[in-house]
């Protein structure tokens, strides 16, 4: 019924808008650790598959066209991070998609799940809808929405360069930084004050966890280690 209602008064008004529920879901992050490692984690998604028009058939979507980095950019990072006097760290974004405008062209709305609604609504509502301006998770666009205001940020901002030819990797000719992202993971490679500087400055535009060594990352192990000859990486991934 709400929604017949709310096709209703668009289709009255000549308005174009696309649909859907937010959904709960609960997952094991880590699971093919050992059950110490494993972390139980919970999350709202936009169903991005179930988006429906004014006209209750199926949203269609603009071309999405980001590229996350690939494990040999990243093993490059590594590399260059392995120079003397360089380092290598990484962070992960918080929150990252919330961060980002969602920048489709036509009204998006999302039906509101009764796990999160306020106490008062209960007894009001049957259904509670609002504008979705956020790139929340399980929209269409949402990843390519993100990858621009980060890429944004790093370009116009900061002044990075783009490396052609190697998606999701840029150049920081100041600082001599090198710096990947697998989505919202984040490695930086090069002198230590110049790493320093650009987590500093990027910081400033874009919320960040704490800044560490790189562990586990993107599912492999790392462990920097000092040796005669300088410094080396060893990577494991047994699962």
């Amino acid at each position: 019924e709400f929604r017949r209602v709310l096709f209703r008064s668009c289709r009255r008004n000549g308005e174009t808008i696309h649909i859907s529920e937010i959904m709960p879901i609960c997952y094991e992050k880590h699971s093919e650790l050992q059950p110490e490692f494993r972390q139980l984690r919970a999350r709202l998604v936009y169903r991005g598959d179930a988006c429906r028009t004014e006209k209750g058939v199926k949203a269609t979507y603009r071309e999405v066209k980001s590229l996350p980095a690939m494990v040999h950019s990243i093993n490059i990072v590594f590399f260059y991070g392995m120079r003397p006097g360089n380092v290598v760290q990484i962070s992960d974004a918080i929150k990252a998609y919330l961060q980002a405008p969602l920048k489709t062209t036509v009204p998006t709305w999302a039906i509101i799940p009764k796990v999160v609604w306020r106490d008062e609504w209960h007894s009001r509502f049957r259904k509670v809808a609002c504008p979705l301006d956020r790139a929340l998770y399980g929209h269409q666009t949402a990843g390519d929405d993100w990858f621009d205001y980060f890429d944004n940020t790093l370009v116009t901002k900061m002044k990075g360069k783009r490396i052609e030819q190697f998606p999701s990797v840029w150049w920081f000719k100041d600082w001599e930084v090198l710096v990947a992202t697998y989505v919202d993971d984040v490695i930086a490679a090069g002198p230590e004050q110049g790493v320093a500087k650009f987590w500093e400055t990027v910081r400033s535009h874009v919320s960040f966890d704490d800044v560490t060594v790189p562990g586990r990352y993107l599912g492999r192990d790392h462990l920097v280690v000092e040796l005669n000859k300088g410094k080396k990486v060893f990577m494991s991934m047994p699962d």
